[in-house]
């Protein structure tokens, strides 16, 4: 449910509760998470969506590739 990220990660993230960026971390893609924390440093290359409502994130990601 909580998704921590030191690295590189490159491709969508989903998480329940929360996706914590580290200052060492990078994502490139989306992220889908109703709470975002990001240190300084942090890179996010992609869009961020804080819905509460994952099934409807994932319907607008399907949307939007097609």
């Amino acid at each position: 449910s909580t998704v921590t990220i030191h690295g590189t990660v490159t491709g969508n993230v989903r998480a329940k509760e929360k996706v914590d960026i580290k200052s060492t971390g990078r994502v490139e893609g989306n992220l889908f998470t109703p709470r975002l924390v990001m240190a300084d440093g942090a890179v996010v290359r992609g869009r961020v969506d804080t819905s509460n409502d994952q099934s409807d994130a994932r319907k607008r990601t399907k949307l939007a590739i097609a």
